[in-house]
């Protein structure tokens, strides 16, 4: 069953980190780029920033999942 793939059940245990993560990182690094960084806005660029907007939420969110939220999560034994 396709539910049962290898990137199924990886993205199934760190979709609650991307859930918790993507929002700031899209908000953020963007900004850095065009505003900070004074990055002209082209089509292409903007592709590329998206891009690594998800490579990095995907990331972040592996790093917050196993020294965050693993640390602290308490199954309901």
């Amino acid at each position: 069953s396709m539910l049962s793939t290898k990137p199924i059940q990886w993205l199934g245990k760190y979709s609650y980190s991307i859930y918790l993560n993507h929002a700031i990182i899209l908000l953020a690094l963007p900004k850095f780029i065009f505003q900070v960084l004074d990055v002209r806005a082209t089509s292409m660029i903007e592709y590329l920033v998206f891009l690594i907007c998800i490579l990095i939420t995907i990331v972040y969110s592996t790093f917050t999942y196993k020294y965050v939220e693993k640390r602290f999560y308490k199954p309901n034994h």
